[in-house]
């Protein structure tokens, strides 16, 4: 398997700057990539639910506010960044039939494209973008001047553009942009329980080193409540939704017996 690094050098921004993006979701990833892709000069919205607790957040941020499926309509990239177990809903409600011909449909995480929860249409891009870090360090890396590693990958090339818009999420502040190749987002980049349990050993191997290293900080930082507010619940707790729960139970399993012999 080749491995291809890219840096900010290697990035044409004016692709991404030329374009209408929507990010929905304003959590944890969704304020750092509205912010990154702002300040870098792009005209980004956010989509939220009618009453969400983020709108204000948003809008004292300077970014523009909109209900979901209006957002989508004047988009010509959409980058869901809503929690895992609610973008298939929220594909199948407000994306599907709003977004333009010919659109980008991104994502930070491969689950639901993975596991098939979500089929895009045929004319669009679907690509994923998925920074090595909470979005917490995601976005105060990108104020220090700096950026953290990303992955990307191409699920579907309908206007042969696709890896080209991926890779100009660099700005994003992920200097080092790994490009493993893959097909059907099989990375699952959602972090290390992702490398863990899903993709090549290789892009396994190193999302999961990068990761641990970049966990460090927040920990020491702010305690393990940090990867916990940083983490999508996901990747954690496929087996058990809530991730408190998953957590919680299965932490012990992972640190004895078998598993830790496996691991």
């Amino acid at each position: 398997m080749s491995i291809n690094v890219y840096y900010d050098k290697d990035a044409d921004l004016s692709i991404i700057q030329s374009k209408k993006v929507v990010i929905l979701g304003y959590g944890s990833q969704g304020h750092a990539h509205a912010q990154n892709l702002k300040d870098s000069g792009v005209d980004v919205t956010v989509g939220l639910r009618k009453g969400s607790k983020s709108w204000a957040k948003a809008e004292g941020a300077g970014l523009k506010v909109k209900e979901v499926a209006e957002a989508v309509k004047g988009a010509d990239l959409v980058m869901i960044l809503a929690p895992d177990q609610d973008q298939r809903k929220i594909y199948e409600d407000s994306i599907a039939a709003n977004l333009k011909q010919g659109g980008t449909l991104a994502f930070a995480h491969g689950f639901n494209i993975h596991f098939q929860l979500i089929e895009p249409r045929a004319d669009l891009d679907v690509i994923m973008v998925a920074p090595k870090g909470p979005g917490h360090l995601v976005r105060s890396t990108y104020t220090q001047g700096g950026g953290v590693p990303s992955l990307i990958c191409v699920h579907q090339d309908a206007s042969g553009q696709a890896k080209q818009i991926a890779q100009r999420h660099l700005e994003l502040g992920c200097q080092r942009l790994q490009d493993f190749q893959q097909t059907a987002f099989q990375a699952d980049a959602g972090l290390c329980a992702g490398h863990l349990f899903h993709g090549p050993m290789v892009p396994r191997y190193l999302g999961t080193m990068v990761t641990k290293y970049q966990a460090q900080g927040p920990v020491r930082g702010e305690g393990c409540s940090s990867p916990r507010r940083g983490i999508s619940g996901a990747p954690l707790c496929h087996w058990c939704p809530p991730l408190p729960v998953g957590h919680l139970t299965s932490s012990p399993r992972a640190r004895s017996g078998p598993v830790s012999g496996d691991l």
